[in-house]
């Protein structure tokens, strides 16, 4: 009996060791099995955890300036645009007196004052006389343009005044005469010159007025007997007329200088003129 249960006893023990190795075997292949799975797992939890790359973008800065305060002045006029307006004022005048200027020398509106002396003609004079030069004041302005030709038709008028004496060779004696001029010209100037020159203004022109005389004589007044045949004592006024031609040269655009020649109180006058 202890025999067959021994037997028995290690039958059982081999069974349940071939069962325990069967079991484990088993395991050993399903955990086999199981593992490329885990894997597969692992890499696709690595890829679908994996962070892409991301761009940072940066928003733009924007500067905002603040205005700055434009000062005023009492009557609420921008200075700034006060400034602005006094520019385009002060080049607006500039460029109208430039482009008067560099237009022609006398034109439509030009103002033209001269005074200067003269010498020649003696009117009722006789004898060896002296006298100084005459002296004369004229003024000329420009009315029509760019309808008479190359040139432009002026107005204004002039006054002159004369004086001549005669010494007599014996008692003392003197003749004298004072003339005085006032009258009207007209005058045209030719512009065609003012691309070459625009400094040089050459004229002609006509005078109508009066002439106003006046005569003293003190040899006759002193000697009542003899016969005068001047009068010893006159005043006169005689209509006159006379034709001149003449030319001006300007410095600069508001001063120059003239000279003409013609019949009115002198033969050959110059001077200075000053131009508006």
């Amino acid at each position: 009996m202890n025999k067959i249960s021994t037997l028995v006893s290690s039958k059982f023990i081999i069974v349940l060791v071939i069962i325990g190795l069967i079991i484990s075997n088993t395991s050993n292949a399903q955990t086999k099995k199981k593992a490329p799975v885990k894997k597969k797992t692992t890499t696709t939890a690595k890829t679908t955890t994996k962070p892409s790359p991301t761009v940072k973008k940066t928003a733009p800065i924007i500067v905002k300036s603040e205005p700055q305060p434009v000062e005023t002045r009492k009557d609420n006029t921008p200075k700034q645009e006060t400034k602005t307006n006094n520019q385009k004022t002060q080049k607006t005048t500039s460029k109208k007196q430039t482009a008067s200027y560099d237009k022609t020398p006398f034109h439509k509106g030009s103002k033209t004052f001269g005074i200067g002396l003269g010498a020649g003609i003696n009117y009722d004079y006789y004898g060896s006389i002296s006298g100084m030069p005459a002296i004369f004041i004229v003024y000329d302005q420009g009315i029509i343009d760019k309808k008479v030709g190359p040139g432009c038709i002026g107005i204004g008028g002039m006054i002159a005044y004369k004086h001549a004496s005669y010494r007599y060779g014996y008692g003392g004696y003197k003749a004298s005469w004072s003339n005085f001029i006032l009258g009207v010209r007209g005058t045209w100037h030719l512009n065609i010159l003012a691309k070459k020159n625009i400094k040089f203004d050459p004229y002609g022109g006509v005078m109508f007025g009066f002439r106003y005389e006046s005569y003293r004589d003190t040899y006759y007044s002193s000697n009542s007997s003899y016969y005068d045949p001047y009068d010893d004592n006159y005043k006169e006024l005689y209509p006159i007329a006379g034709a001149f031609v003449g030319a001006k040269y300007n410095f600069k655009p508001n001063i120059g200088a003239f000279a003409e020649i013609g019949y009115d109180i002198t033969f050959f006058r110059a001077g200075i003129n000053f131009n508006f």
